[in-house]
Order: C-alpha cells, then structure tokens, then sequence
C-alpha cells in the first residue's frame, strides 16, 4: 500500500492508509444541507493545506485516485452516487454534460471547469462501469470543447490526441480523461492492490537507441523475456544496441526464433547487437532453462517455435503468404437513427468494418459479416478521435463472394456488399450496438451471437434475412466479441470481460452455463480483443488481438494477435504464447478442401483480407 502524507492546516496525519482513511471520511465530509459537495475540502497545493471549500472537482479527484486504495469502496461508490444526485450539471447539449465547479476555489484551477470535470469520468467508470451515461457525455463535452490532435514525430500524421483545457494543466487533464478511458469498474483498483514485488527483480528491456529504435512490445513470462523491436527513424540504418538488465547468467539468445550470438554479457546486464532494417522478435532464456526452440532447424512462426516445456513438439501457425483484400466496402445509406454526425436516410462514400463473422452459405458463396459503421470524423489510422471512433455502430456489414470455392475468389475486391443487417429498426427493444457477430449452423438453421452486453441470438435460414431470438444472458462486468467452438458435444461460447476471457456451454445455443469460467486472464496491460479458438492435432489454441492505449501501435486496430495453446479449450491461464501474428480481429477458418486462413479486417487495408495460414 501507499504511505500517504496530508496536512490539514499544519497538523500532519496519515501514517497509514486506513487510519487517515477513518479520519478523512469523517472529517472530510460536508456536513452542510444546502451545499451539492460531497466533501467540503479543497488541497491548496502551494501551501500544502487543505480549505474548507467544497467543489464537484476536488470531490472527484478524491475518490477518482483514492478509490484505487480506500480501504473499503463504499465511500467512493456513495461519492459518486451523492455527485450524480445532487451536482450542478449544466446541459449544453442533449448528448453532453459538465458539472459547474466552485467559482471561488475550484479544483487545482481555480475554479475552471474543464479540469474539474477531467476528474469526473474516473468517478464515474469505477462507481458505474465504463458505459456510465454520465461519464461518456462529459467526455462528449470535454472532446467537443478542448480535444486536440497532434502530430508529435513530425511525420505529417496527427497521430496522437490530448485535451487542451489550459497551458499549465493540458497534461494533467488528458492524464486524468486517458486513466477513464482504460478503467472499467474495480479495474484500477484490482491493478493498485495486485502484490507486483516481483517486477523489480524480473528481467527486463532497459535501454534501446530511441526514437531510431521502437520497442513494440515486450513482456516476462517465467523463465523468458520476449521483445519485439523496430525501426522508429525511417533514415537509421546499421547496428544499435539493445541493454537488458536483470538477466541470470549465461542466457541463450533467439531471434526470430533462431539462435543470436551477437550479445555479450556483464553481470546480470546483457548488450544485444542487431540491425532494425525489419521488425525482429527476441527471447531471451537464462542458462539453466530450456529455450522455446527445436535447435538449429527451429522455423519461424511470429518469431516463437512449436517446442513446449514439456519436450514435445506440437504445431504452431503461421502466416503463409500475402493477405489478399476481398472486401473494399462501398457506398451505402445510413438507416439511422441519427447520430452525433451521422443522418437517417443519408447516403455515405467510406464505412469502416470490424470484427466479423465468416463461413460457407447454403447458396455455395462466402459470406461476411460484421461491425461497420460510417467513417467517423478524426478517423485517419493511425490517428482517431476516441470520441467518435464507435460511433453509430449499429448495424452488421454483410460481405458476399461469387459463387464456388475460396480459392477461387480470393481476389481483391470479388466480395461485394449485400444489403446490412440487423439495423435497430430491425431489433425493437435492443440496445442500438449491434457488434462482434459468430455464426453457427445448427438444425437447418443460422444462429448469430452478438454484443456488446447482454450478448444476444438472432436467427436466419439463408444468412441474408435475420430475426432477432432474444437475450442470452447478461454478464457483470461487460461481454462481447462472442466465439463459439463445438467441443465434446456442446458448445463453448467465449468472450471478453474487461481484461480477462470467459467462457459458458451449452447444448442447443440458446440456454448457457449459469456461472462463467475463466479461460484466459492478460499478463500485461491492455486488454483481449476478438478471441478465436480452433482446434488442430489435437491441441487447442487460442488467437486474440491487443487492445492497449497506452502501447497502441496502428490506432484503434491493433494488429498484434497472440496465439496460445492448450490441451483444454477452457483453460489458456498458464498456457504458453507460441506465436505473434499480424491481424486484427482475427478469424481462423478451414476452405472447403480443409486448407487453412486467416482473416484480417482494417489491416493491412481498408475492409476484410485474408492470408493462408500454415502449421508446421
């Protein structure tokens, strides 16, 4: 925990969390009936005091940081409940709010209102979840007045985004909006209380030539440190140096999944010496550990080999050639309702899909189907305004190839737009999202499961008229991107719950499992997007996308997809990683001859492509 020091006027408190915790929440709250605070405190920073004077922005600076390690969470949640009853929030539109601070000392300026209510959406997402009404229209509002983008490399790409309340605090606010953004419910607080005294010792990237060398990711998972680096600086060129440190003696060295000798090492300190011309994947093994490689004749897959812990060799994908683009989405009419910037009845040139379904259909011609919406404004990949990036995602795309076999069609732009599907007019009573559909063929019929919560069934006889079947179930806590793999003789449905992977069974699609399984949890930040399970020779492996901003590296589609395997398609927590590939929102698939794919939507282009996929 946090040793925490406060003053109130110049006597000193607070030698432990809970005792000050005890004398703030009682002193600390506003005693006074006329007033809409919840605390009747303000810190006056240069002082170091706090004044007795309430204000909605030091109120939610509170219990938005505090709440991470409160000894209990009630204070916040009844905080929270107290700001949303009894605030003085202004409406200056029916979609955004803002809560009117104290004029006469607000929160850490003085009484502006932006940065006082950049603390509000991180009171909201934890007392309420990340779809707290509240928070979204403050963050409407905040966007609205004080969203800026920015292109900080020079590169000509406006590729990051923070929010310009003022010179001084421009920081701290887009801090405070970004820590909103990545929080849902008990999130950050699960992170604060999460023992992570290991870190300290583990191995670890220290030092690369940035900004010539860009480290995409890297991560321990006992006994290897994996990285992946890249060029940063389009003109750099020859070796760099890569320092790790807090590495035992004598590692063995894999690059791209074969064995690297230019390294030297001193102590626990390791110096790597390669060239960046291309992307490489490095792991690095301590001598007294096996090295996830088969030897010399190791292949590479994403730069991890198939050999596991246990000495046996198993399959591992890879991509097998070029992605080639099926789908090049065409213009269409929105069919509403309106949206912030979308019109009904409006027709619009570019629309942006997202994760989808894909299989064979009864009429011999691939189909497609998946999240889409018009393109938002401040949509140029990388670069996207958090704000509008979902916007309107209401309807499914429906992708059709011409008749006859995969391979035959897998041309650039052969599938073409069928009329879209499941609109809200066309799902009375639902909630308008309409994301992340898997289909399944069951008894002569095509059962579609779609998010985002309650994840739902809809059901169609040609896959090209849909009728909603009502609501699966709802899961505290979010779910969405559903995938469902048959399995012993009933079905597994995944899903995605903040930063973990659940899953229920079932025996007929419609009535599941009461209690979810964990099936995976992230071993880094960020979390699991559009999880695929397949099953190949006997092993499963699970396939899932990255979805991190604070290590975002093409926008809001990530094209990092991690694969895991097991031998039990409801466990992947301990399961090792055997291979990074490029694709976002990933589907793994057979062809009618058995031949393996894998589809890519929004990477590497605009639409839906797809690559062959190998095991070796």
């Amino acid at each position: 925990m946090i040793d925490v020091r406060v003053w109130d006027y110049v006597t000193r408190y607070a030698d432990a969390n809970a005792k000050w915790f005890a004398w703030m929440s009682k002193n600390f709250r506003n005693k006074g009936p006329l007033s809409g605070d919840f605390f009747y405190v303000v810190y006056d920073q240069a002082k170091e005091r706090f004044l007795p004077v309430g204000d909605v922005g030091a109120d939610c600076w509170a219990l938005g940081w505090g709440y991470p390690w409160f000894p209990s969470s009630e204070l916040a949640r009844e905080g929270w409940k107290h700001i949303l009853d009894r605030a003085k929030w202004r409406r200056p539109s029916p979609d955004m709010v803002y809560a009117q601070n104290s004029l006469l000392m607000g929160c850490c300026s003085g009484g502006w209102p932006p940065v006082s209510n950049a603390f509000v959406p991180l009171v909201a997402v934890q007392g309420e979840g990340r779809g707290s009404p509240a928070a979204v229209k403050v963050l409407r509002w905040l966007e609205a007045k004080y969203g800026r983008q920015v292109d900080m490399d020079g590169d000509g790409h406006r590729e990051s985004y923070y929010y310009h309340t003022d010179d001084a605090l421009r920081i701290a606010t887009t801090g405070n909006i970004a820590a909103a953004l990545a929080t849902d419910g008990d999130s950050l607080r699960r992170l604060f209380r999460t023992p992570r005294h290991s870190i300290l010792t583990a191995p670890t990237v220290a030092h690369v030539d940035y900004p010539n060398v860009y480290v995409r990711t890297a991560e321990y998972v006992a006994p290897v440190l994996r990285f992946v680096v890249l060029k940063g600086t389009p003109g750099f060129h020859g070796q760099t140096e890569i320092r790790c440190t807090q590495c035992p003696g004598h590692p063995t060295v894999l690059r791209d999944g074969q064995p690297f000798q230019d390294f030297e090492q001193t102590g626990s300190t390791l110096v790597i010496r390669t060239d960046v011309e291309r992307e490489h994947v490095f792991q690095v093994t301590p001598g007294d550990a096996p090295p996830r490689t088969a030897g010399p004749e190791a292949r590479k897959t994403g730069g991890i080999t198939a050999h596991s812990e246990d000495g046996r060799r198993y399959a591992t994908p890879r991509i097998n050639g070029p992605y080639v683009r099926v789908y090049i989405p065409g213009e269409d009419i929105f069919p509403g309702p309106d949206s912030e910037h979308f019109q009904a009845s409006r027709s619009y040139k570019e629309w942006v899909p997202n994760d989808f379904a894909i299989l064979k259909g009864p009429d011999d011609r691939w189909h497609a189907i998946g999240i889409t919406h018009p393109k938002p404004p401040g949509f140029d990949p990388p670069a996207y305004n958090p704000r509008t990036v979902h916007e309107a995602e209401w309807l499914l795309f429906h992708a059709v190839s011409p008749r006859g076999n995969l391979k035959e069609h897998l041309k650039e732009g052969a599938w073409r737009d069928a009329k879209k599907v499941l609109p809200p007019g066309h799902r009375p009573g639902e909630i308008r999202e309409c994301h992340a559909p898997f289909v399944v063929r069951k008894d002569g019929l095509y059962h579609m499961v779609y998010g985002p919560n309650p994840l739902r069934l809809a059901a169609s006889t040609n896959l090209y008229d849909w009728k909603p079947a009502g609501v699966l179930f709802q899961q505290e806590g979010g779910a969405r991107d559903p995938n469902v793999v048959l399995h012993g003789g009933r079905y597994i449905l995944a899903y995605v719950t903040r930063n973990s992977i659940l899953a229920r069974t079932s025996q007929d699609l419609r009535h599941w499992s009461t209690q979810p399984v964990e099936v995976f949890r992230m071993r880094r930040s960020g979390d699991p997007e559009s999880p695929s399970i397949v099953e190949c020779n006997g092993q499963f492996y699970l396939f899932w996308c990255l979805w991190d901003a604070s290590d975002a590296v093409s926008g809001a589609y990530d094209y990092r997809t991690f694969v895991y395997r097991s031998s039990n398609p409801l466990d992947f927590k301990d399961a090792p990683c055997v291979a990074e590939l490029k694709a976002h929102a990933p589907k793994v698939f057979q062809d009618e001859s058995g031949d393996w794919f894998i589809s890519s939507v929004e990477w590497p282009s605009r639409g839906v492509s797809i690559a062959p996929l190998a095991w070796k």
